[in-house]
């Protein structure tokens, strides 16, 4: 079945589903958390095991613990109905688009967002060209931000990533804090890339020009 330009395979079930990824290896997954046979949470995990394409999900539960476990999980973005196709096809372009950019560029030691540049290697970072002074822990946030570009990074990931922090108390506190001081850091601009609140559950680095 062809829709709006995608090429589209339905599953039914979760067993279908990971059936037809493993064969198919899809260029991005939307998946509904309401499956007859298995939590879609669940299923979330076992397809990022095997996949690295983008994983939306489409989800009618907007408890906010609910949409972070499927993120930390390795869903990369979450829709909640109801919504627009307009909407829904916007976040698969997002995260077609973080797909690839970021592929070819994991292991890269310059990232480039808009006018900011990471040189992973040397830990500096540049805007329009000029070096600005950054402290340990927002260069590692930023780089974690860029390399995640578009995608919802959740209090949890971002917390363990950085800090190795466990509990929610002792993450988000500390974390609004990094992102604000990231934030009055990277200032604003045409070329500038932006840090969107996902309230209650994270962050997300949004390109110029990606709105």
């Amino acid at each position: 079945m062809t829709a709006r330009g995608h090429r589209v395979v339905e599953a039914e079930t979760g067993a279908l589903a990971l059936g037809i990824a493993s064969t198919l290896q899809p260029d991005v997954v939307l998946l509904d958390l309401g499956l007859p046979d298995v939590d879609g949470a669940v299923l979330c995990r076992h397809l990022r095991l095997q996949l690295t394409c983008p994983i939306v999900v489409v989800t009618a539960d907007a408890v906010e613990d609910r949409i972070v476990e499927v993120l930390d999980l390795g869903a990369d973005d979450y829709v909640v109905k109801p919504f627009s196709m307009n909407q829904l096809l916007a976040r698969v372009r997002v995260a077609l688009r973080h797909r690839l950019a970021t592929a070819p560029l994991v292991d890269d030691q310059i990232l480039h967002c808009g006018d900011v540049t990471i040189d992973t290697a040397a830990r500096q970072v540049m805007i329009e060209g000029t070096l600005i002074d950054v402290v340990p822990q927002q260069f590692d946030l930023l780089t974690a931000l860029v390399r995640n570009e578009g995608r919802v990074m959740t209090y949890s990931t971002l917390g363990r990533t950085l800090w190795g922090l466990d509990s929610n108390d002792d993450r988000v506190a500390p974390m609004r804090t990094a992102i604000s001081k990231l934030r009055k850091t990277l200032g604003v601009g045409p070329r500038r890339p932006s840090i969107d609140t996902e309230h209650h559950v994270g962050y997300r680095l949004v390109a110029p020009g990606s709105r």
